[in-house]
Order: structure tokens, then sequence, then C-alpha cells
């Protein structure tokens, strides 16, 4: 049976206990649409537990992209992968969950991060778009003063000044 994913997933935690692997796993971004995001696999008696795990926990930087079940066996197939990372075990069953407490705050923090970045790239955004027309300004009146000093054809001062009062106006100064 293949799991129907509404997206990537990443690995969010990995268990091996005496009789158990557990695999949660967690949408790679969050969307609120998704009632149950999160999923949950369980393989009792996994052959090689250990094994079984490692070949898992290398998935935990990468995007799960697929995710196939039987009554036996898992299938995880990574965003790099060209074959899958297949766990075989006495049974497999799976669930499907919302968001805990600690995912939300997980979700809460990521985005908080994003928002800093945004906002101090829109504050240098902010700083060129300011000297930029600064510069024009000071271009401008340059171009003005030279226009004023000359008394012959003024059609290269006009052009400029045209021009520049044409960017200023496109940077929203009158």
């Amino acid at each position: 049976m293949e799991i129907d994913l509404e997206s990537w997933y990443v690995v969010d935690s990995l268990e091996l206990d005496s009789t158990d692997l557990r695999v949660r796993m967690v949408p790679d971004y969050f969307n609120v649409e998704i009632a149950n995001p999160v999923l949950e696999i369980s393989i009792q008696n996994p052959i090689d537990g250990v094994a079984a795990r490692n070949s898992i926990a290398r998935l935990e930087d990468h995007f799960i992209v697929g995710v196939q079940l039987s009554t036996t066996a898992m299938e995880l197939l990574g965003e790099l992968d060209d074959t899958p990372t297949i766990v075989l075990g006495a049974s497999v069953s799976h669930a499907r969950s919302p968001y805990s407490s600690d995912d939300l705050l997980k979700i809460v923090s990521s985005l908080e991060a994003q928002m800093a970045h945004l906002q101090a790239d829109n504050a240098k955004l902010r700083m060129t778009v300011h000297e930029v027309k600064s510069h024009a300004i000071e271009l401008l009146r340059r171009a003005e003063a030279k226009k004023s000093l000359t008394t012959r054809g003024t059609a290269t001062e006009d052009a400029q000044i045209n021009v520049l009062r044409r960017i200023l106006n496109k940077l929203g100064m009158p």
C-alpha cells in the first residue's frame, strides 16, 4: 500500500527498543490544510533492528518522497535515492496524527527565523533604494546646475534631467 504524501516528509524521530522500530515523519513545511500531517510507522520485531535504524537514520538529512507499506515491510524513498530503503519486520502498522505541541514550537521557531531573515533582507533593500534615490537626486541637482550655467543648446542636459526625473518617479519620489 502506497501512503499518499501531501508533500515531501522529513524524519522527525527514530526510536528502536527491544521489540519495535518507530519512525515519525512530518511534512517538510507547515500546512494547516492537512488535518493529520504526522505519519507514524511502527515495525514490530524488525529484522536486524540496528541496521534498519541506521539505514533510516541516513535519511534524516533528506526529504522522503515516497512511502510504501505492506504487512511486513516498509519502503522509504529519499529524494536522492535510486532505490528505496527497505525495512522488514514481523508486522508493520502506521497512523496519522496532528502536530504535537513540540512540533508547533519548532514550526514557530522556524517561521520566526525565516521572518528575521526576510526582515534583514528587506532592510538591506530599503537601504539600497534610499542610496539609489540619494544618488539620483544628486545627479539631478548637478544636471540642473550644469544646464543653468550654459548658454549653448541644452538638449543633452534636458535628456539627462528627464531620465533622472523618470527614475525618481519610479522610485516613488515626485
